[in-house]
């Protein structure tokens, strides 16, 4: 296995840890019983620790915590409650975002940081960021929002699709993109997920299905390969407007993997508050060989 691979399987798995503590935190809280998890029960059951305060910040940031000797602080955006149409007291990113900043809080290098730092931590949430610690805090509060225990059986049901993702966000109180990114985390078929930007696989998570079958991971900051996800982006290339679309390409177009030439269809959305395409990536478990001794 080549460095690059490994590298790729080590961020993986330190991603999943942070979603396995979200989950965790959900369980030991007793919110992991019934949808949607409003996050800000978890500030109260750490109501001796932190506290939390939500107001229009206009852009200054999605959320931000800061240790304010003896508290932290968690301070959340509502400017979205305003923008986008939503049930409940607050839209679905809002509550990311206060999700997200409890993984900052609950991660323990993350709070060492703040705790020694004492500096207030800015973040812009929901799978947006480059920085690996906002990614891992992204992935807790995918943990935290969608618990393994409630969504699992929902997604090994049947093979994964765009209609029974977005199905799905209503009932857990979640955007698109963070209900894909935690199907494909709970996921037994062999599927994979990957966001493009700027025309380049910019992130994305395979599933263990895709694993197994020595699937290893995304081809991340290369430039889309495949003819059919090409034409798709090109068609509105700023992301500016919903779309949807699919196509079929190669596993040698997308993956670092032993199989290069196998069949891999391709489901296409575009979500343009984030001027991201989503692309939901399947493949027949019959054709995928099945992993020797020595895997």
């Amino acid at each position: 296995m080549s460095d690059s691979i490994r590298n790729r399987k080590i961020v993986a798995s330190t991603l999943n840890a942070a979603s396995r503590f979200g989950n965790e935190i959900a369980v030991v809280t007793g919110l992991a019983k019934s949808t949607p998890i409003d996050p800000l029960k978890v500030v109260e059951c750490e109501s001796h620790f932190i506290v939390a305060h939500g107001d229009n910040f206009a852009d200054a940031f999605d959320g931000r915590l800061e240790y304010d000797h003896p508290l932290f602080v968690l301070f959340y955006n509502t400017k979205y409650d305003h923008l986008w149409p939503h049930r409940g007291e607050h839209h679905p990113k809002v509550h990311f975002t206060i999700a997200h900043e409890l993984g900052h809080y609950f991660l323990e290098r993350h709070r060492r940081y703040l705790l020694k730092a004492r500096q207030p931590h800015n973040s812009e949430a929901e799978f947006v960021a480059d920085n690996f610690a906002e990614r891992e805090a992204d992935c807790f509060a995918a943990g935290l929002l969608m618990p393994e225990t409630l969504l699992r059986p929902r997604v090994n049901k049947r093979p994964p699709s765009i209609p029974a993702i977005r199905n799905a966000t209503g009932d857990y109180h979640v955007s698109f993109t963070s209900m894909l990114v935690r199907w494909i985390q709970l996921c037994d078929f062999p599927c994979a997920m990957a966001c493009v930007q700027g025309g380049n696989i910019k992130w994305g998570f395979i599933s263990e299905g895709f694993a197994q079958k020595r699937i290893f991971a995304l081809k991340r900051a290369t430039p889309l390969g495949s003819s059919d996800a090409l034409e798709f982006y090109r068609q509105e290339s700023a992301l500016k407007a919903y779309r949807e679309g699919s196509g079929w390409g190669i596993t040698s177009q997308w993956f670092d993997s032993d199989h290069k030439g196998i069949e891999v269809n391709e489901s296409y959305l575009v979500v343009p508050s984030t001027q991201q395409m989503l692309i939901l990536l399947t493949a027949s478990e019959d054709d995928l060989p099945e992993a020797s001794d020595d895997d």
